[in-house]
């Protein structure tokens, strides 16, 4: 999930749609490069990738079609018959030699690269448990990735944290989203109230990201800065209820 990390069951999911004319397809960008992928075993018959949540370059992408998709899949657009007649339009050779390169990458250094992930993500939280943030995601870390982060602080407007922490590199919500900045109410995530229970949930909760190209040192340097931010505010907020 592209907002709190979760690793959905796909593979039960597939084994639930098993023998019906279901098709199962998988929005996989926010795995590539993070997890293991095994399409074909775990049932799936379609899914789709963007280059650049692997660091390779924007403007391509990828489908997988599965042997059954693959057998009742048309063209909606007509031309020079690109992409096995399926999409047609000059095809970008040098953005998919770059996403080529960029899955290579990834698939070298995956089990390396989640470790050291994994690492920065425990930094940063034991950094901050003294303000008793609450945790979006799967109790079990097997099932969640661990570049993302999704973090609330009761009380605490989100809004008003990313005011107060503007070195920080986070978001309210998802970086799809296109809603109006001028109403929050459209803005909610969906995803957090599913899991919380709760719209003033999303109102609390931000985003973090943890990525290749992430220090150990920046951790530690957001997390001081989250921690000062906080407490500055639960302060004042205790203030003006005083």
């Amino acid at each position: 999930n592209n907002e709190i990390g979760v690793i959905q069951p796909v593979s039960e999911i597939a084994e639930v749609l098993s023998g019906s004319d279901v098709f199962l397809h998988c929005d996989a960008s926010q795995a590539l490069g993070k997890i293991e992928l095994e399409l074909k075993s775990a049932g799936v018959d379609l899914a789709s990738f963007s280059a650049h949540k692997a660091y390779g370059p924007q403007g391509v992408g990828a489908l997988y079609a599965g042997a059954r998709a693959r057998s009742v899949l048309s063209a909606i657009d007509f031309g020079g018959g690109q992409e096995k007649g399926l999409r047609p339009g000059t095809v970008p050779v040098a953005l998919c030699a770059g996403f080529g390169t960029a899955c290579e990458l990834a698939v070298e250094g995956l089990s390396e690269e989640r470790s050291r992930l994994s690492s920065l993500r425990e930094i940063f939280l034991s950094r901050i448990a003294r303000l008793n943030p609450l945790l979006h995601g799967h109790s079990d870390p097997a099932w969640n990735v661990p570049g993302i982060l999704s973090v609330r602080f009761a009380g605490i407007d989100s809004e008003t944290l990313l005011m107060a922490l503007p070195m920080v590199a986070m978001s309210t919500g998802s970086a799809c989203s296109s809603s109006s900045v001028d109403d929050r109410s459209e803005q909610l995530s969906h995803v957090i109230e599913a899991v919380s229970g709760s719209p003033e949930a999303s109102r609390e909760t931000v985003r973090l990201s943890f990525g290749r190209f992430t220090s150990m040192s920046e951790v530690e340097l957001a997390a001081e800065a989250f921690v000062r931010a906080v407490e500055e505010i639960r302060e004042i907020q205790g203030e003006v209820r005083g």
